[in-house]
């Protein structure tokens, strides 16, 4: 794998960028791994990476049954944050938030990583007591999180004009999550397989995964896919929301369901806010990427539902 760096990109750059290598191969699709992922999302491709680099496990292969990157990590408001409310859920975000922090110079790839804070907008007073719990409770495993008033927080974000005195759901203070970050979300999957693939890791796109097989003794033997039969020793399935219908293919019902995350992106406009914003009161929830869009999300949908064909142009 050539590293990337500045002479690279002068380099490149004398043949118009026409001799840079692929991020990673094409090879052919084998009858047999030691492991198989299904999935080469954030979390698939990453579970490939670690496998091949902190383990030496490199007979992998990752299937896709569209193109790299193009499922749930596409869909995401690529937040990246640990100020969570649950002890079991908080130290593994400060993890989380500590790897991000280093992964650029871990894949020798830029995924943009743009610290930025998190401000939460407080509207009423049980929400300010649900968040002070969320402080107290982040300082026990070393996630900051701290209160500003509302000159404070106007001050921060000046296009925040609304939530005045006498409105409904009036502004009375803020608080402040200063790990918290944006992540290219495309950048975080090419970064991760281009290092995978050159450790070894065979990803194979347009690969759809129709059925999980089972041995005679009731263990999972591989995979029946569109491309054939793929046999493994073992097979992580990682795709998300989808992970019970896969999982159903083998007769084994999990205690999972899934939920739909609504969020949707504006047109680029200019500059109008750097940190992330959270507006749990009314259950919205914006920052603006590098491109200009504004990224909004809002809380889960209330129905279990596989719908993916909800794209909608405002």
């Amino acid at each position: 794998m050539g590293k990337f760096s500045a002479f690279s990109l002068a380099w490149n750059a004398l043949s118009h960028h026409r001799n840079w290598p692929r991020y990673w191969k094409n090879p052919p699709l084998a009858k047999k791994y030691d492991v198989l992922i299904i999935g080469a999302g954030g979390h698939g491709l990453a579970t490939a990476h670690y496998l091949a680099k902190n383990h030496g496990i490199t007979n992998v292969a990752v299937l896709e049954k569209g193109w790299l990157g193009g499922g749930n990590i596409a869909r995401n408001t690529v937040t990246v944050r640990s100020n969570y409310l649950r002890d079991e859920s908080i130290p593994f975000f400060v993890k989380s938030v500590s790897l991000f922090e280093g992964l650029a110079k871990d894949l020798n790839f830029n995924l943009m990583y743009s610290k930025r804070s998190m401000i939460d907008v407080v509207q009423t007073y049980p929400k300010m007591r649900e968040i002070r719990r969320r402080m107290m409770n982040g300082y026990l495993h070393g996630s900051s999180y701290s209160s500003i008033d509302v000159a404070e927080l106007r001050r921060r974000v000046p296009a925040l004009t609304g939530g005045g005195p006498d409105t409904r759901l009036p502004i009375i203070g803020a608080m402040v999550h200063k790990e918290a970050a944006v992540c290219r979300h495309d950048g975080v999957a090419w970064g991760y397989a281009r290092s995978a693939s050159s450790r070894g890791v065979e990803i194979h796109q347009h690969t759809e995964v129709k059925s999980l097989l089972r041995d005679t003794d009731g263990t999972i033997k591989g995979v029946e896919t569109n491309r054939g039969t793929v046999l493994a020793d073992k097979v992580a399935v990682v795709v998300s929301g989808h992970t019970t219908t896969i999982t159903e293919t083998a007769g084994l019902r999990l205690p999972v369901k899934s939920f739909n995350l609504a969020a949707f992106v504006s047109e680029p406009v200019k500059p109008l806010i750097d940190v992330i914003v959270n507006c749990p009161d009314l259950g919205v929830y914006l920052n603006q990427s590098d491109k200009g869009e504004l990224v909004i999300g809002g809380a889960p949908d209330a129905g279990q539902s596989f719908r993916r064909d909800i794209k909608q142009t405002v």
